[in-house]
C-alpha cells in the first residue's frame, strides 16, 4: 500500500464488531493484519529479550526421558536462544519498520490507529523515516468533541522536541525517569516502548501512582489484542501452555486438563469422527509432559492420533481457537487467512456460530466466499485494484445499492464490488513448447 484508510467504524461511530475482508491474492490483505501485529512489536522491542529469556527456561523443563538425542536438542536450543536473547538487546524498531516499509518508497511510512478507549476516541500515530527511524510520535484524545494531547516526540526537522500533557504524569521523578529514557532511546524505540518495558517490569502500584490511568488503559489495550497470521500464531499471555505439546509443573495439571476439555468440546462438535481430544501426560520428578491427542474413529474403530500429523486444516483451527475464545470474552482479534486449509462448509458453520457470539471485534481475511451471502454487506470489504495499481478499500454497501434479495456471494464473484482476479488467455502448452524451444530440447 502506499496510502489506504480502513474504517471500521460503524452506525453513530461506534466500531463494528466484526469485519470480513476479501481480495484477489497479493492484493495486501495479510499487510493489514500485519499491521496490526507492527502496533504490538513496535510496543515490545525493549522487552524482546525477556520474552526469550522465558522461552530458554521452558525449553529446560523439558523432560529428555534421558534420550541422549533430547539432551542434544535441549543444549543446541539453548544456545540458539541464548544468541538471541544477546541479539535482542540491541534490536530497535528500525528491524520492523525495513520488513513493512512499501518497497520503493522514497518519503517516510506513516502509520495512524485510531481507538475507542474507554468510551472516548484516541488516535496513535507513528511516522518513520526511509532508514527507518521513529521520527514523529503521538497519541490525541477526542473529548466532547475537543482534541486533547497526552504526548508528542518530534525530531522531523532535526531537534527533538518533547511535549507531554499536563497530567500525563502524575509523579514528577518518574516523568524525568522517562524524559531521560526518551532522550537516550527515542528514535529506535517508540515511546510506547519504554511505557511498555516499565509497565512489564516495575511494580504495578507505583506506575497507577505515576502514570495518567489512560496510558495504562492504551498499553493494556494494544497488548491485549490478539493477531492471528502465520507469524503470529499463540500468544502464550492468552492461551499460557503450548498447544501441542509441552511441560508444565505437576501442580497444574487441573489448568492442562481445563484447556484440553475446551479443546475436546469445541473439535467433537466440529468432527463427526473425533471421539475426544484429549492431552497424553508423563509425570517425572514434579513435572508434567504432555501432547495433544485426537481419538478418530477409523475404519470402525477409534485410533489416537497426536495433533502433530493432523492436517493442516486442523492445526490452522487449533491455533484460532484461543483467539475465538478471547473475541467471545470482549477482546479484540484480527485472524489473516481464516479459510485456509479448512473445508468451505465448516468455515460457513463454524462463523455461524461465531459471529453473534463476538463480544468484542472480530476482523478476519477469507476467501470463503459463502460467507458474504449471510452477512450484512456493510461489514464485508474488499480491497480493490485499479488499472494503474491504486487500492482501495471499501465496504460492499458503499460500492453499490444492496438489498436483501440480492444473492450477494454471486455478484462478488461477477466482479460488482471488485477485488475479484481475472486472467487472460492461458495456453500452457504454449508456454511449455516456448521453454522446451528456449532450452535447446529436442522433442
Amino acid at each position: 500500500f502506499t496510502h489506504i484508510v480502513f474504517d471500521l467504524e460503524g452506525t453513530g461511530g461506534v466500531p463494528k464488531p466484526y469485519a470480513l475482508v476479501y481480495g484477489e491474492n497479493g492484493s495486501g490483505k495479510t499487510n493489514l493484519i500485519e499491521s496490526i501485529a507492527f502496533l504490538k512489536q513496535s510496543m515490545r522491542t525493549l522487552v524482546l529479550g525477556d520474552d526469550i529469556s522465558g522461552q530458554r527456561s521452558r525449553i529446560q523443563e523439558l523432560d529428555d526421558s534421558g534420550s541422549e538425542l533430547m539432551a542434544q536438542v535441549k543444549q543446541l536450543t539453548d544456545m540458539a536462544l541464548k544468541e538471541l536473547e544477546l541479539a535482542a538487546s540491541s534490536i530497535s524498531i528500525s528491524e520492523y519498520v525495513h520488513e513493512v516499509m512499501t518497497i520503493g518508497a522514497e518519503g517516510p511510512m506513516e502509520l495512524k490507529y485510531t481507538l475507542l478507549l474507554n468510551g472516548r476516541e484516541a488516535v496513535y500515530e507513528l511516522q518513520f523515516s526511509p532508514d527507518g527511524k521513529v521520527i514523529h510520535e503521538r497519541l490525541t484524545h477526542i473529548i466532547s468533541s475537543r482534541s486533547g494531547r497526552y504526548f508528542d516526540i518530534d525530531s522531523r526537522n532535526g531537534d527533538m522536541r518533547i511535549t507531554f500533557g499536563a497530567d500525563l504524569f502524575t509523579n514528577r521523578k518518574f516523568k524525568a525517569q522517562i524524559k531521560e529514557l526518551v532522550e537516550k532511546l527515542w528514535g529506535n524505540h517508540t515511546f510506547l516502548a519504554l511505557l511498555y518495558a516499565e509497565y512489564r517490569r516495575s511494580n504495578p502500584d507505583y506506575l497507577k501512582e505515576s502514570l495518567r490511568p489512560e496510558m495504562l488503559s492504551l498499553i493494556s489495550y494494544i497488548d491485549d489484542i490478539v493477531v492471528n497470521s502465520t507469524r503470529n500464531s499463540q500468544d502464550s499471555r492468552i492461551w499460557p501452555i503450548d498447544i501441542l505439546a509441552g511441560t508444565i509443573p505437576s501442580d497444574s495439571e487441573e489448568i492442562l486438563d481445563a484447556y484440553g476439555d475446551a479443546i475436546s468440546t469445541f473439535f467433537t462438535r466440529l468432527y463427526t469422527d473425533v471421539g475426544k481430544v484429549y492431552y497424553q501426560k508423563t509425570e517425572n520428578e514434579g513435572r508434567i509432559s504432555y501432547k495433544l491427542m485426537f481419538s478418530r474413529r477409523i475404519s470402525e474403530s477409534y485410533r489416537e492420533i497426536p495433533a502433530t500429523q493432523e492436517s493442516a486444516g486442523t492445526r490452522k483451527l487449533l491455533t484460532m481457537l484461543p483467539a475465538f475464545l478471547e473475541c467471545a470474552k470482549g477482546s479484540v482479534v484480527f485472524i489473516d487467512e481464516l479459510d485456509s486449509g479448512i473445508h468451505d462448509k465448516l468455515i460457513h458453520d463454524l462463523m455461524g456460530e461465531i459471529l453473534p457470539s463476538v463480544g468484542g471485534q472480530m476482523v478476519v481475511t477469507t476467501h470463503n466466499t459463502s460467507l458474504i451471502k449471510d452477512t450484512d454487506p456493510s461489514k464485508v470489504y474488499v480491497i480493490d485494484i485499479d488499472a494503474l495499481g491504486n487500492k482501495d478499500i471499501r465496504t460492499m454497501a458503499s460500492v453499490t445499492r444492496t438489498q436483501k434479495s440480492h444473492n450477494n456471494t454471486a455478484r462478488y464473484m461477477d466482479g460488482v464490488f471488485g477485488g475479484v482476479p481475472y486472467i487472460g488467455v492461458l495456453d500452457l502448452d504454449d508456454i511449455s513448447s516456448t521453454l522446451e524451444d528456449e532450452l535447446g530440447r529436442d522433442e
